[in-house]
């Protein structure tokens, strides 16, 4: 399965490079999952690997303090409030007695972590709960040293930082609400925090995130400069349409007309603030509910109506889906 996935990582290197190449590998690796040859692969690893998300994303609160041009969560149909604690505690359960088939549980999905008020007791639950890797978004506007220290002391594995740019008219057009001089001051504070004699021993993975928006976008370039030997880990990633709800963007990225089955359903159960399960991390408008956690279990819907759509993609059915029709991620 992780070779599987590198062969996705480098199929998705190349969006910007060669369409010809990344018309092979989709054709390819379309044809192969809907084989025969495909489908017994799939059926053997399934029970052994695949029975249970390696990646929960649970969105503990559905607030978030900007409106990022390329974020559709200011007008997402479902209500701004915190996710009740029964329904958290209730994920946790099930999530810590599965621990060893699970990777990581991350708090984000369509929201900014740290607007909910218990997010720091609500991570310190999952890692009391024997949850190895925890893992956030942020876009770092209010991650003040306070935060900074409570953050680290609830136990997160990794912090994931959202930058725009390194010049105050990008990071303030692409993400609106947020200041340059806020957010690098934070990041750079949080950085200098982990690596003083005081944290040392439990000290959090940085990784720094941006998004690439054409091939004429350069913004990311001096991100990576200051950065690359700062952090763990610099994310360059190129705009999604947001499964077809945003501008059209193939021409920019060479998309084909061929698919592959998208990693995400095989890997990744994203949860929000409602305790509803979507089946993609892209899915702002609730068009495709795969379950409710106030009344099933994460295994039930799992294994129940997210393996139908799981067949669908490796059968090359993915365009049954509405959603999964018009996006431009892995195409």
């Amino acid at each position: 399965m992780k070779l599987l996935y590198r062969l996705y990582e480098l199929e998705n290197h190349i969006y910007h490079y060669n369409r010809r190449t990344k018309a092979c590998i989709n054709w390819f690796v379309g044809n192969l999952c809907a084989s025969p040859i495909g489908q017994g692969i799939y059926s053997l690893i399934k029970p052994r690997m695949l029975s249970f998300p390696k990646r929960v994303q649970v969105e503990t609160t559905s607030y978030c303090n900007a409106k990022c041009e390329m974020c559709p969560q200011p007008i997402m149909p479902r209500r701004n409030r915190h996710m009740d604690q029964e329904v958290y505690e209730k994920i946790i359960k099930e999530l810590a007695k599965n621990r060893d088939k699970l990777n990581t549980l991350s708090f984000h999905f369509l929201n900014e972590p740290l607007m909910d008020p218990r997010l720091f007791e609500r991570i310190k639950l999952a890692k009391d709960s024997g949850i190895r890797q925890t893992q956030l978004n942020t876009n770092a506007q209010l991650l003040n040293e306070e935060k900074a220290i409570k953050l680290i002391e609830s136990g997160i594995d990794t912090v994931t930082f959202s930058l725009g740019g390194l010049e105050p008219e990008t990071q303030d057009q692409r993400r609106v609400g947020t200041s340059l001089s806020s957010v690098e001051k934070n990041i750079d504070n949080f950085i200098a925090l982990i690596n003083s004699p005081a944290f040392l021993t439990r000290k959090p993975k940085v990784i720094i995130y941006t998004i690439k928006s054409s091939s004429e976008d350069k913004a990311w370039k001096p991100v990576v400069k200051k950065y690359k030997n700062q952090v763990n880990a610099i994310v360059v990633i190129n705009q999604n349409n947001w499964g077809g709800r945003s501008k059209n963007i193939e021409k920019e990225q060479n998309l084909t007309e061929y698919r592959v089955p998208c990693p995400s359903i095989f890997t990744t159960m994203n949860i929000n603030v409602d305790g509803k399960v979507n089946l993609c991390c892209v899915d702002w408008e609730d068009r495709e509910i795969m379950g409710d956690l106030r009344e099933q279990s994460v295994s039930e819907i799992w294994n129940g109506k997210m393996e139908t759509y799981r067949r669908m993609h490796l059968q090359n059915r993915s365009e049954k889906i509405p959603m999964c029709k018009e996006c431009t991620i892995y195409r």
